[in-house]
């Protein structure tokens, strides 16, 4: 049904950044826990959009980000879609703010849902090698042939 490309997939250890917000004094470095995924992160992990828009259709030569609400609450933003990160996981460089998602949790179940920031991932240009995993989301119907059929992409696209 989707598929994404990610640094860290939820359930998985993720390291906490500190992340500067533009503006904010130079010494402030809240943490912010990152993910940084492709276009396709919100439709494949079923994420729902409650202010602004996702990542679909938006130039990402340049990052773009979306805060969970803990990270909105955290930060106490009340205009957050014109926030602007200017230091953190993704380097110095002012990154837009461009949507807020629902809380959804990312670690274990066993962890209250924390302040996260899904950074844009350009896969076309991934200097840096970012793409360390593959998310893929199915309908479950025929998980046998599902599987099938993807263990034959991978290898086609692999050269086996």
């Amino acid at each position: 049904l989707s598929v994404s490309y990610t640094e860290t997939i939820p359930g998985r250890h993720f390291d906490e950044h500190g992340q500067h917000l533009a503006g904010a004094p130079s010494p402030q470095l809240p943490v912010i826990y990152p993910l940084v995924a492709d276009e396709d992160i919100i439709e494949t992990l079923d994420l729902k959009i409650v202010e602004g828009v996702d990542f679909s259709g938006q130039d990402l030569k340049r990052p773009k980000a979306i805060l969970n609400e803990s990270a909105v609450r955290q930060l106490r933003l009340t205009r957050a879609l014109e926030t602007k990160i200017d230091r953190g996981t993704m380097g110095s460089g002012e990154v837009d703010v461009i949507g807020i998602v629902k809380d959804f949790h990312f670690q274990s179940f066993y962890h209250r849902v924390e302040p996260l920031v899904i950074y844009s991932l350009d896969i076309a240009n991934d200097p840096q090698h970012r793409i360390t995993y593959v998310l893929v989301k199915v309908n479950g119907e025929n998980i046998p042939a599902t599987l099938k059929y993807m263990n034959d992409a991978w290898n086609r696209s692999a050269g086996n």
